[in-house]
């Protein structure tokens, strides 16, 4: 099951810094998600609302079970685990700001963009926001944009007050419209596509997504991820590959095959240069029981 709404541009003001919502899904995890991280200024918040799985944050093991609320910022590497037997069922919103808040006041947009990871419960205010906010989507009836909007401030205020508890603060909300720059829409493409399609993507095709010559996406890159087209398919490659290991007993060569090696010998030399350990080795010292 997955309700997904993407290339949304939502955008909102909180205390004059303008945030965009780039996409919001709800999904029942029939599958696992590999290592991944966002670019500068993106976040992701999630919301366990059902079933249970693991999630690998900075390298630290998190159970996620109903009522888990985590935000993962830039640059904080997290992979997730659902369990078979009780698929996680999540809500997620990918969201981005142009700048940060010239302040060292702790105020909600402050809090929120100064912290890049947190994990724990949510208040109780939380789920029915997001139903809400998903309903709004679904039936879309006249000025559901200007109640999705209000809905977004809400959710990001309970999620800040989460972590900053009892802190109360004053100031104006000031509703706006910004468009969201090229620049936060490809981040989001590449993101995407090195996420779900890092066994076909190439060079070409993602610059095209983009809107961009082959030469510009790889500027583009180095200046948002210190990263070449290369060295990023390899590691999402690679992310996969320990996600796979370490969650299910295929074998190697079906590994291989299904992340589109030439050879398990290929496989496995790509993947000892990468992890700096055999994937024999891998499965052995992490093996997640979910």
């Amino acid at each position: 099951m997955l309700v997904n709404y993407s290339d949304l541009n939502i955008a909102f003001t909180i205390e004059n810094v303008s945030f965009t919502v780039l996409n919001m899904a709800f999904e029942e995890f029939r599958r696992n998600i590999p290592m991944h991280s966002h670019s500068a200024q993106s976040y992701e918040v999630h919301y366990i609302a059902g079933g249970s799985g693991k999630a690998i944050i900075n390298e630290q093991i998190f159970e996620l079970l109903p009522n888990t609320l985590y935000v993962t910022g830039p640059g904080v590497k997290h992979e997730q685990l659902s369990t078979p037997e009780n698929p996680m069922k999540e809500y997620c919103i990918y969201l981005h700001t142009e700048a940060m808040p010239r302040t060292k006041k702790a105020t909600v947009a402050s809090s929120f963009l100064q912290t890049s990871f947190w994990f724990g419960n949510a208040s109780g205010n939380i789920l029915p926001i997001l139903q809400q906010l998903f309903e709004e989507m679904q039936q879309k009836h006249i000025g559901y944009r200007i109640i999705v909007e209000s809905l977004l401030r809400q959710f990001l205020v309970a999620v800040v007050r989460c972590y900053v508890a009892g802190n109360r603060q004053t100031g104006i909300d000031n509703a706006g419209r910004s468009t969201v720059s090229l620049d936060t829409q490809r981040c989001y493409i590449i993101e995407t596509y090195f996420l779900f399609e890092y066994t076909t993507i190439t060079l070409h095709k993602l610059a095209e997504s983009t809107g961009v010559s082959t030469r510009q996406l790889e500027r583009f890159l180095k200046e948002q991820y210190g990263k070449t087209f290369l060295q990023m398919k390899n590691e999402a490659r690679m992310s996969a590959a320990a996600t796979l290991l370490s969650t299910t007993d295929k074998s190697i060569t079906e590994i291989s095959m299904e992340l589109d090696y030439a050879s398990p010998d290929a496989f496995s030399r790509a993947f000892r240069n990468f992890h700096h350990v055999s994937a024999r080795e891998y499965r052995k010292n992490y093996s997640y029981i979910l």
